[in-house]
């Protein structure tokens, strides 16, 4: 499996000319006879591209999942942060929420 980890959409967009025109052939490797044994395993470089960017643009790439989590991550932190508020608020104004009743065991 795969996974993308991305800190923010930001970072994306900053980044997305880039990572939108990544090409194998441009690839780097801490040793050259790596580059070129990865290379020699490729016979149609257009096409490892091509799959290569749908799999971190398409509809169900790398990317969209990413971007999911960090929407997903987001909207937690809204939910949390409007919560938090919400309870400092009742503090300063001295509103205190009734506690449930507990059954005896």
């Amino acid at each position: 499996p795969q996974a993308l980890v991305l800190s923010s959409a930001e970072a994306v967009q900053r980044r997305g000319v880039k990572v939108q025109t990544i090409r194998v052939e441009e690839c780097q490797a801490s040793r050259a006879e790596d580059k070129d044994a990865i290379l020699r395993k490729i016979s149609d470089f257009h096409e490892f591209d091509t799959r290569m960017h749908a799999a971190i643009f398409g509809q169900a790439g790398l990317l969209q999942q990413a971007l999911d989590g960090a929407t997903e991550a987001s909207w937690l932190g809204n939910i949390a942060r409007r919560a938090l508020l919400r309870r400092i608020s009742r503090q300063v104004s001295g509103i205190t929420r009734p506690r449930a009743a507990t059954c005896p065991t």
